[in-house]
């Protein structure tokens, strides 16, 4: 999550360096004073002005959960007798498909909880 503010002056929208879960921690700092990069106006930000959006990075989540996938795979290929057969056992194809469900679920699991924290922080105003 991002906390962003959009500038007085030249109407840019800017990220924060700040980290808060909610509106009453960001309420218990004092200096809500950021300098503009663009127009260098210095702008005094209320509280109820900072909302919290995506982060860029949630996009490749399930990339990255994918090239995890890969890997994985490739080294139970090359280091061990696994073999891939489901003709004789399904306990490998059971194996197999845990391997690459447990990733995406967990990547599913982090933008839930971005999500909601986001839904959260933007729903309540002080």
């Amino acid at each position: 999550m991002i906390l962003t503010y959009k500038c007085h002056n030249c109407k840019i929208n800017f990220s924060l360096s700040l980290k808060a879960n909610d509106r009453g921690e960001l309420n218990r700092l004092n200096s809500l004073e950021e300098k503009c990069s663009n127009c260098n106006h210095k702008n005094e930000l209320t509280i109820n002005q900072i909302v919290a959006t995506k982060s860029p990075y949630l996009k490749y989540i399930f990339a990255y959960a994918l090239l995890l996938d890969i890997i994985i795979g490739i080294f139970l290929y090359l280091f061990t007798d696994f073999e891939i057969t489901i003709m004789h056992t399904r306990r490998t194809f059971y194996v197999l498909s845990l391997i690459f469900v447990i990733p995406f679920v967990v990547a599913s699991i982090l933008l839930k909880n971005e999500m909601k924290s986001i839904k959260l922080f933007n729903k309540y105003f002080v």
